[in-house]
């Protein structure tokens, strides 16, 4: 298994044209949460999360959250298989594009996830110079 997963969307969720667009939940989800003061680290077009990222199963997801996902087009089993995912991340990436667009990449170990994010901070640094 890689180090990273960003899995395809497997069902047709009538999202609307935008930043998320071919995005699955897990992109708004962090979005989100960067909007919140959420991430660990931001770094330029780039925010940093470590686990835990979501509420541990037994936790349910904001309501205002989940209502945002589902007006964003995405169906209940693309919410539910991001925010699994997620719970068992050790973390993730975010990235926005010079035209606006959101990626993301999850992270199964938290050697990778550092490394990257090192990568990232290397790479950002360099751009100021």
């Amino acid at each position: 298994m890689p180090e990273w997963w960003k899995p395809a969307m497997q069902c047709q969720c009538r999202l609307h044209p935008g930043k998320f667009e071919g995005e699955p939940p897990a992109t708004l989800i962090l979005y989100e949460q960067t909007m919140a003061g959420g991430a660990d680290e931001e770094c330029g077009a780039y925010a940093l999360y470590r686990a835990p990222i979501m509420p541990v199963p037994e936790e349910p997801i904001d309501n205002t959250l989940r209502s945002d996902l589902v007006s964003a087009g995405y169906c209940q089993k693309c919410i539910a298989d991001s925010i699994a995912r997620l719970q068992g991340a050790a973390g993730a990436i975010t990235h926005q594009s010079e035209q606006g667009f959101e990626t993301h990449e999850i992270y199964i170990t938290k050697e990778c996830l550092e490394t990257t994010w090192e990568g990232v901070l290397v790479a950002e640094s360099g751009d100021d110079d």
